[in-house]
C-alpha cells in the first residue's frame, strides 16, 4: 500500500517537475532572444539606399549570352543569368526594402483620419523602390527554408520587425511578415517571383501575391499588389532598371482606395519621365484626386477644385534607416547572408572578380538544393512536400475585385505568439529548425559579446566599396614600397584584393578570436543551394 502510495505520489510530481523544467526553459529562451537582439548592430551609413561610391568591376559582355538563350516570352527561371549582373543580396533582403523609412509606416498608422491614413500608407508603399546598385542587379533566388529577421528602433523608442521565409520552390514564393506592437501595426505577404524575356531587349521580374497590412487600432486592413521590375536595354543602349504596371491600395472599410500605375521613360526623350507614377484617390467609383510624380523623389496630389496640391511623399525630407542585424559569425547557418556568404564574398573582390569562381560557387548552391527530396520527381510530381518554418497558408480579400488572394501569414500558434506579442525577427530566424541541419553556435556573453560588437562591420553582402577604396591605393602602395626605404610596412606590401577579403569577414574573426560561437555550417550531404533552375 505504501509503495503504491510513493508510486502514485512520484507519479503526481513529475509532471510538476517537467512544467518547471518547460518554465525554466521557456525564460532561458526569452533571454537568449533578448541578448541576440542588444548584438545586434546596424548596417554601415554607406550602405543606406544602395552601396554608394562602388564602382562596375569589369565582366565579359552580356549580349551574345542572352542571344544565345532568349527567347520572347520565355521563362527566365529556366535561364541562366550572367553572375555579374547579380546583386550580392538576396531577394529576401532586397524585399526588406520596403521598410527603409520605417517611419513613414508608423506615420500613416497615426493619420488623423482614414484619407490621411490610406496616402500615408500609398507614400510608405511609393519610398520601398528606390534602393540602387551600381549597375543592373538582381537578387539572388532565396533557396527553400531560408529566412531574414531584422528590425527598426524608432525615437518613441518603439520597433518594428521584418521577417520573411522561403517557403515554396515551385513556384518560388517569398513570404514576409512586418510588426510594430506599440503602434498596432501587422503585415503579411507573399510573394510569387515570375520571370520572363520581353523583345526586344527587356527582361521582366513579374511580383505576384498581395499583401495584408492591418491597423490594429483603427479596425483597417488594407490590401496591397505589386509592380513589375523590368531590366532595360540588355542588349544596346544604356541599361536601367524601370517599373512599371498597376497597382492598388483598398481598404473594405472605409471604402478608400489609391490606384498607382509605373510608367517606363520612352526610349528616345524620357529623361524627364523616368520612374514616372500616376495614378488617383478614390472612395467607391468616385475620383478624389489625382496623384502624379516620380517614385525616387517627390509624388503629389491634386484635389478638383483644390489651389494647390498636397505632398503625398517627399523623400528629400527623409532618410534612409539602418537595419539592425546579427553580426554574421552569430547567424543562423540557413541566414540569408550566411548562407551567401562565400559567393558574396566572391562577388565583392575588388577590382577583378574571379567569375569562374563565382559561378562554381552557384553552381555548388544549386546543385546542393537538387539533393533535396521535396524537389526530386515521381511521373511529374512531386514526392515530398516541404513544411514551412514561420509562415502557414493564408488568404487575404481584395475588396477591388471581391476576390480572396492566397497569401502567407506567421504561424503564431506554432511559435508561441498571440498578436499583442513583440516579434524578435532576430531570433526566430536565427534559431528555428530546419531538418537539414546545422545549429547556430552558442551565444557570446561578456567581453567576448562586447568584442564582437565593437569589431561590427559590413557584411560580406557590402564590402564593395572599402573593396574599391583599396583597389585605388594600391597603385600609389606599389609605387611607394618601390622606394628605397628601411623596411616597407605591411600597409604597402598588401595587394588590395587580400585587404577587401580580409575587411568582409571582420565579425567571424573576432568571434573566434574572443571565444564567441561560430554558427555549425551544413554539412557536405546537407542541402542548402537553390533549385535546379538558376537565377531569373
Amino acid at each position: 500500500m505504501a509503495a503504491s502510495a510513493a508510486a502514485s505520489s512520484g507519479a503526481a510530481a513529475k509532471p510538476a517537475a517537467t512544467a518547471a523544467e518547460h518554465a525554466g526553459a521557456a525564460a532561458a529562451a526569452v533571454a537568449d532572444s533578448e541578448l541576440l537582439r542588444s548584438l545586434c548592430v546596424p548596417d554601415p551609413e554607406y550602405t543606406l539606399g544602395g552601396i554608394h561610391g562602388d564602382t562596375e568591376p569589369s565582366h565579359p559582355s552580356v549580349a551574345m549570352h542572352l542571344i544565345r538563350q532568349l527567347i520572347p516570352g520565355q521563362d527566365l527561371t529556366r535561364t541562366a543569368v550572367p553572375p555579374w549582373y547579380l546583386e550580392p543580396r538576396s531577394l529576401l533582403e532586397r524585399f526588406a526594402d520596403i521598410m527603409m523609412h520605417p517611419e513613414m509606416l508608423l506615420a500613416a498608422e497615426g493619420g488623423k483620419d482614414a484619407e490621411a491614413r490610406i496616402l500615408g500608407v500609398a507614400a510608405w508603399y511609393l519610398s520601398g523602390w528606390h534602393y540602387r546598385t551600381t549597375g543592373v542587379k538582381k537578387p539572388t533566388n532565396p533557396i527553400i527554408g531560408e529566412t531574414m529577421g531584422t528590425f527598426w528602433v524608432h525615437e518613441d523608442g518603439s520597433r518594428s520587425t521584418y521577417l520573411a521565409e522561403q517557403v515554396c520552390h515551385r513556384p518560388p514564393i517569398s513570404a514576409m511578415h512586418v510588426r510594430n506592437v506599440t503602434h498596432g501595426i501587422e503585415a503579411n505577404a507573399a510573394i510569387h517571383t515570375r520571370s520572363k524575356f520581353s523583345a526586344p531587349q527587356t527582361a521582366q521580374s513579374i511580383l505576384e501575391g498581395g499583401c495584408s497590412l492591418q491597423f490594429h487600432n483603427h479596425g483597417e486592413e488594407y490590401f496591397v499588389t505589386f509592380p513589375t521590375a523590368n531590366a532595360l536595354g540588355l542588349l544596346f543602349g544604356t541599361l536601367r532598371m524601370e517599373l512599371s504596371g498597376d497597382v492598388r491600395i483598398a481598404c473594405a472599410k472605409t471604402g478608400l482606395a489609391v490606384e498607382l500605375s509605373f510608367h517606363i521613360a520612352p526610349f528616345f526623350g524620357g529623361a524627364d519621365s523616368k520612374n514616372r507614377v500616376t495614378g488617383a484617390l478614390k472612395r467607391g467609383d468616385e475620383k478624389l484626386g489625382d496623384i502624379a510624380g516620380q517614385w525616387d523623389s517627390i509624388v503629389m496630389l491634386t484635389r478638383g477644385g483644390a489651389a494647390a496640391p498636397e505632398v503625398v511623399m517627399d523623400l528629400s525630407k527623409h532618410t534612409v534607416a539602418p537595419k539592425m542585424v546579427l553580426p554574421l559569425g552569430l547567424q543562423g547557418p540557413w541566414e540569408s547572408r550566411r548562407l551567401w556568404a562565400p559567393m558574396f564574398e566572391a562577388m565583392n573582390a575588388r577590382p577583378t572578380v574571379d567569375w569562374d569562381a563565382v559561378t562554381r560557387l552557384k553552381n555548388q548552391m544549386e546543385e546542393d538544393q537538387r539533393r533535396l527530396p521535396c524537389h526530386s520527381h515521381g511521373h511529374g510530381q512531386l514526392t515530398m512536400g516541404w513544411a514551412a518554418k514561420l509562415f502557414k497558408p493564408a488568404t487575404v480579400h481584395d475588396p477591388v475585385t471581391s476576390t480572396d488572394v492566397p497569401i502567407w501569414t506567421l504561424d503564431e500558434e506554432r511559435l508561441g505568439l498571440t498578436r499583442t506579442d513583440e516579434v524578435n525577427a532576430v531570433a526566430l530566424s536565427r534559431n528555428t529548425h530546419d531538418i537539414r541541419g546545422g545549429e547556430p553556435g552558442p551565444i557570446p556573453t561578456g567581453k567576448a559579446a562586447e568584442g564582437l560588437v565593437s569589431s561590427a562591420h559590413a557584411p560580406a553582402a557590402v564590402v564593395a566599396v572599402a573593396a574599391a577604396k583599396a583597389a585605388k591605393a594600391a597603385p600609389a602602395a606599389a609605387a611607394a614600397a618601390a622606394k628605397p626605404a628601411p623596411a616597407p610596412t605591411a600597409a604597402t606590401t598588401r595587394p588590395a584584393p587580400a585587404a577587401a577579403s580580409k575587411a568582409s569577414k571582420p565579425a567571424d574573426g573576432k568571434a573566434a578570436e574572443s571565444g564567441a560561437g561560430e554558427a555549425t555550417a551544413p554539412s557536405a550531404a546537407a542541402p542548402q543551394g537553390d533549385k535546379p533552375a538558376t537565377d531569373k
